[in-house]
């Protein structure tokens, strides 16, 4: 397999962990504000590419996926190569993405902030997916238009190569 190939299977298997977890899956699948006292989500597989998605996705401002919703997406970015096989730096990129009307939870932490922080519990400091251990790059808070907001993570895997 080419290190490319490589580098976006890990997207795949990091959507794959995120399923894995079932707060994530309650605060992606439900709009109440108690999300993580509604039960588990019978088939989270179903959040791929509705939820989950493997690019960074943008809501389209005029159509129907502007309503209220929540999503993640995942990215790579800056890798660049040494010689054809070696494959250096780079970011996975984590966005955490809602609705307005779904930012306020009955829990102390905004829906995207409580997202980012099962996350980063997952993936900060582990070798859980394969390209290394993942050592925390940073957070940005991000606005996409009037309705959606949410939070960036990146993390740059330390000891890939």
């Amino acid at each position: 397999m080419s290190r490319l190939a490589e580098l976006a299977a890990y997207k795949t298997i990091v959507a794959e962990r995120l399923i894995d977890n079932s707060n994530i899956c309650k605060a992606l699948f439900y709009s109440d504000g108690d999300y993580l006292d509604q039960p588990d989500v019978t088939n989270p597989e179903q959040l791929l590419h509705d939820c989950i998605y493997l690019y960074p996705y943008k809501p389209d401002e005029s159509g129907i996926e502007n309503g209220a919703r929540t999503w993640i997406t995942v990215s790579l970015n800056d890798f660049n190569g040494v010689g054809s096989s070696v494959m250096r730096a780079g970011f996975l990129v984590i966005e955490v993405l809602a609705h307005k009307e779904l930012l306020r939870t009955d829990y102390e932490l905004l829906r995207t902030d409580d997202i980012a922080a099962e996350i980063d519990g997952m993936l900060s400091g582990g070798r859980s997916i394969g390209i290394g251990r993942l050592q925390f790059a940073g957070m940005n808070e991000i606005s996409l238009n009037a309705n959606h907001y949410g939070v960036v993570l990146k993390y740059r895997p330390v000891d890939f190569g």
